[in-house]
């Protein structure tokens, strides 16, 4: 039996964490994103310590600081 191939739609935080988490797994994965490609523009991504727990056991690390920092300051 041969090992299947998954498509992910999508490139956001949802189709990549799903993408890895699948490959780590020995799954096939092909991602499709409409986007040509990542924003020119500043943007901002708020991930919960929870999350980022599960992000860590994949092997993504966002500790560094040229990937990410602390919240400052949030209003509504």
């Amino acid at each position: 039996m041969s090992t299947p191939t998954v498509a992910v739609i999508g490139a956001g935080i949802g189709g990549l964490t799903a993408a890895v988490a699948l490959r780590a797994k020995g799954i096939g994965v092909e991602v499709y994103e409409a986007s040509a490609g990542p924003r020119v523009t500043g943007t901002a991504l708020g991930i919960a310590a929870n999350a980022t727990k599960v992000l860590h056991a994949l092997g993504i690390d966002l500790t560094s600081a040229a990937v990410c920092r602390a919240l400052e300051h949030f209003e509504l």
